[in-house]
């Protein structure tokens, strides 16, 4: 699947939440690794993993002041393609 419409339920932001503290840990090869490996795989429509991908999205935000996944009006997340880890940032392969 190319993107995934999020629809906001209780408890969702616990859940990103959570998975902030976890990338918090993450260094910026383990992050890298991570979103490739998402992106590799694609959405499958499961709302757990759009909570995963949000919090990356705003993890890739905070740390490098631009994420390679897109949030449209806050609903639609999509992929933007695979990325390479240069010194403390990343770029599109």
């Amino acid at each position: 699947m190319r993107g995934h419409i999020y629809i906001s339920r209780a408890g969702d932001r616990e859940v990103i939440a959570n998975y902030l503290e976890d990338f918090k840990t993450k260094s910026h090869a383990e992050l890298c690794a991570a979103y490739n490996t998402s992106q590799g795989k694609g959405f499958f429509g499961s709302h757990q993993q759009g909570l995963f991908i949000i919090a990356m999205h705003l993890t890739f935000q905070k740390r490098y002041g631009k994420s390679p996944i897109t949030v449209t009006d806050n609903t639609l997340i999509e992929f933007t393609g695979p990325i390479l880890l240069i010194g403390n940032t990343w770029a599109y392969t």
